[in-house]
């Protein structure tokens, strides 16, 4: 016969009266292990995560931004959004000149904002992608967030590729009640 175990036995949480024996202390052990695993490969740097988002036109993929000090995007997404953008609206007067509220530039997953200053690109302040996405019918997707965290995408409009609409937020679902004309870019023609 088994001497009764107190109450005061029991605050040793892995005696056996307590858990249930030795398949209660190997299912604890083994949560403690997998966790330390997971709480480990959280926190590796350097890992580039994909995912793929369904909208309404069945986005193709997504990679989310690398995490590194100089963020890459892919070759087909430099090359198209290489150059300098320039907001729909109007924002100033220099010289004669009415300038655009806003000129951009991509610079890897940076949104680069500015202005022209005698033909020179002049930063402002720095928006950061946080992913970039080629659309099956060309053109891509852009989700960027502010320095005060504001959400908003640009999107190529698939009538006119040199243009990104612009809705202030990131749910695809929300775009037609989120649309701003206004911040939609549209590529900066050079002058030859």
């Amino acid at each position: 016969m088994k001497p009764e175990r107190s109450k005061k036995d029991c605050n040793d949480w892995l005696s056996d009266g307590c858990m249930k024996g030795m398949k209660m202390r190997r299912f604890v052990l083994l949560g403690a292990v997998i966790a330390a695993i997971t709480f480990a490969g959280c926190a590796t740097g350097g890992v580039t995560e994909n995912t793929v988002i369904r909208g309404s036109d069945e986005t193709a993929s997504v990679n989310l931004a690398p995490k590194s000090d100089k963020d890459e995007v892919g070759n087909g997404a430099q090359e198209y959004l290489a150059g300098t953008w320039i907001t729909a609206s109007q924002g100033y007067e220099y010289y004669g000149t009415t300038q655009a509220m806003y000129y951009v530039r991509f610079d890897g997953t940076d949104i680069v904002y500015g202005h022209m200053k005698d033909e020179e690109f002049v930063p402002d302040h720095t928006d950061k992608a946080s992913l970039i996405a080629a659309l099956p019918g060309g053109g891509y997707i852009i989700k960027a967030e502010t320095g005060d965290g504001d959400k908003y995408t640009f999107r190529t409009v698939q009538s006119d590729m040199d243009t990104l609409g612009c809705y202030s937020t990131w749910n695809e679902d929300e775009f037609p009640d989120h649309y701003h004309g206004g911040s939609s870019l549209s590529r900066k023609k050079s002058k030859d």
